[in-house]
């Protein structure tokens, strides 16, 4: 098992938050001519667990606002998303996770990326199973 990290403003700005839970989906915001983050997609596993986030790489601060566990192998072309994978979110938050992080990692900014962190991968489980034992699940 993974987890793994999904911007979800594109550029920046563009709020895609309400879309991917809407459609349960994450997504990388390319097409499939982009080869990496295909490669990269590809690589993430039923079972997996998935956050949307930004990240103020001036402060270190990685903001968390839904986290979810892949439910679908195979890579999907959204016209307005990208390239997306099927994700089933557990928790949703109005106001962000905040996570402050000890370390420079620059690829917390990008699009996507696998969490490597124990610190931040331990919270991101944390929540988890605390909204998974709220739901009964």
């Amino acid at each position: 098992m993974a987890i793994w990290g999904f911007g979800y403003k594109y550029g920046g700005v563009e709020d895609k938050l309400e879309e991917f839970v809407k459609k349960q989906v994450a997504c990388s915001g390319w097409g499939k001519d982009n080869e990496y983050f295909c490669e990269l997609l590809n690589q993430v596993k039923i079972g997996d667990i998935v956050f949307l986030k930004t990240y103020d790489k001036g402060s270190y601060l990685l903001k968390v606002r839904a986290i979810g566990i892949v439910t679908g192998k195979g890579l999907k072309n959204d016209e307005t998303l990208g390239v997306c994978i099927q994700v089933k979110y557990i928790k949703i938050y109005d106001k962000p996770l905040e996570i402050k992080v000890n370390d420079s990692v620059l690829h917390r900014g990008a699009t996507l990326y696998e969490e490597l962190s124990s610190e931040v991968c331990r919270k991101i489980i944390n929540e988890l199973l605390i909204s998974c034992l709220n739901l009964n699940i």
